[in-house]
């Protein structure tokens, strides 16, 4: 079994960029905690994606967590074991030490670039991060009127809905599984596990819930009871004596899509619209709560084309703000100093071990 777990602590959604960058790691368990600032092409992703191979080569456990915006790209790595994380800083998901200069600091990769050279490149520089501004925008646009498809969708089945049914199968979740963890206080991360990103619906649930004893799935489309089911599922859980991962929705974050309590070996997992995920486990729900449809099937199909899009714009808006971003990575890449970022590389490496 790989020791590498993969997350998304951020990712774009239907309300603009969503972020979980602060749940990394709890600022209680963590030893150091290495907050990396620069422009794009200073080398972050590249410095975070080699600490991470060293420590995984070493036999840790590693987890990566990905940009939404380039999967290929590194945002953060923890080392749990060690109680040490370094991310990427900057916008869209800034942060800044708490406790600075105790548990955390700031390496500014910026400190070692040609500024003279960048003011060279002064107004091709501007019009890229305006033209990457202006992409988002639109793909954040698109995001939102496929939500608002996604929505229609969720209100015309849950209109379906056999209530008894429904009642009678959170009855036996609560009898049946919940009742077996005992009452609590449950310790939760809040974070992403899926990401719709230029290259499609990237999801890394399955390796989470490799070799678990209990995997209960929650089959069928949106509004067909998995979403509330699993809000009820996520409320109980909470006054439970367990650990759990929460991961939400990567259209709609409103909306929670899996629960996994790694202790436990259990996970709550949701079937998804968006990409075709072979859950093996007991499966929750079907047709089993809907009544016959009220509606035709040409309005729930003419919901269904219109939400996939504008998916497939906001996608398209990802992809082109990609492009332009490797252009300007290139841009400060000829202008930096990486003797430097081989420098820091070195003095974090020692700092960790030692």
């Amino acid at each position: 079994m790989s020791n590498v777990l993969n997350y998304f602590s951020g990712t774009n959604t239907a309300f603009g960029f969503k972020s979980f960058y602060h749940n990394i790691i709890s600022k209680n368990e963590a030893n150091k905690i290495i907050y990396l600032k620069g422009g794009p092409g200073t080398g972050k992703s590249s410095l975070i994606k080699n600490i991470g191979k060293l420590f995984c080569d070493k036999g840790y456990g590693v987890e990566y967590h990905h940009c939404s915006s380039d999967v290929n790209s590194l945002d953060g790595v923890v080392i749990k074991d060690l109680g040490f994380c370094i991310m990427d800083a900057t916008f869209p998901h800034t942060m800044d030490p708490s406790y600075p200069g105790v548990i955390e600091e700031i390496k500014n990769l910026g400190e070692y670039w040609n500024s003279k050279m960048l003011r060279s490149n002064r107004d091709k520089i501007k019009g890229i991060v305006d033209a990457i501004s202006l992409s988002y925008k639109e793909a954040y646009s698109h995001f939102n009127l496929a939500n608002h498809f996604w929505e229609k969708i969720k209100d015309l089945n849950s209109k379906n809905r056999n209530n008894l049914k429904y009642n009678l199968l959170l009855k036996d979740i609560d009898l049946k599984i919940l009742n077996n963890i005992p009452y609590g206080v449950a310790e939760e991360r809040q974070t992403f596990v899926s990401s719709i990103t230029y290259e499609g619906v990237i999801s890394y649930i399955e390796e989470k819930i490799l070799n678990f004893d209990n995997v209960y799935v929650l089959q069928g489309y949106q509004g067909e009871g998995k979403e509330d089911i699993m809000d009820y599922i996520y409320k109980r859980l909470l006054l439970k004596d367990c650990v759990m991962e929460v991961y939400f929705n990567p259209l709609n974050p409103n909306f929670i899509e899996h629960i996994v309590l790694p202790h436990l070996k259990t996970a709550f997992v949701c079937e998804s619209e968006f990409i075709d995920l072979n859950f093996k486990g007991d499966f929750l729900i079907g047709d089993s709560i809907q009544k016959p449809a009220e509606f035709s099937s040409y309005q729930k199909e003419f919901y269904r084309a219109n939400l996939y899009e504008f998916i497939n714009l906001a996608k398209l808006q990802l992809k082109k703000s990609s492009v332009m971003h490797h252009e300007l990575e290139d841009i400060y890449i000829s202008a930096m100093n990486f003797k430097e970022v081989d420098r820091i590389y070195n003095e974090i490496i020692d700092d960790i071990l030692n």
